[in-house]
């Protein structure tokens, strides 16, 4: 099964966006940005997000849910992240992240919105206050 695009009125959309734990503090023009060119996607339980053998070129802005990585150790399978509502996960601007180290499983249902890496560009110029943000959400992944 594949993610399933939503139509969410925007007033909706940037209601959720305003009151997100990572990202809601941005101006509102940034957050109008956001959902302007982003895209919201509900997953279902057991869905993987990005399997580890394709490139991770999305960010996902968790309005709902749980994903959870997976990777594989000399002892099996084991969970080594997860993320819920409010937090932001998969590739974050000037991350070399290239490849997924596991697999990002769907928890429960899970709805984000994505914002494609090609909006990246675009995304640093107008949203500074969202960029500085997700690069602390960067390093804090890193540690």
């Amino acid at each position: 099964m594949s993610p399933k695009k939503d139509s969410v009125p925007r007033a909706a959309l940037m209601e959720e966006l305003a009151a997100h734990k990572t990202i809601g503090s941005a101006p509102r023009e940034e957050l109008e940005w956001l959902a302007d060119h982003g895209e919201v996607r509900s997953y279902e339980p057991g869905e993987i997000v990005v399997p580890r053998t394709e490139r991770v070129v999305e960010m996902i802005i968790m309005l709902g849910g749980h994903i959870a990585i997976y990777v594989e150790r000399g002892k099996g399978r084991r969970k080594a992240m997860e993320w819920r509502a409010g937090d932001v996960t998969g590739f974050l601007p000037y991350s070399r992240l290239t490849y997924p180290p596991g697999e990002s499983t769907i928890e429960e249902p899970t709805r984000g919105l994505i914002i494609h890496r090609d909006q990246f560009t675009e995304m640093v110029n107008k949203c500074p206050t969202v960029t500085g943000i997700l690069v602390h959400v960067m390093i804090d992944r890193a540690r």
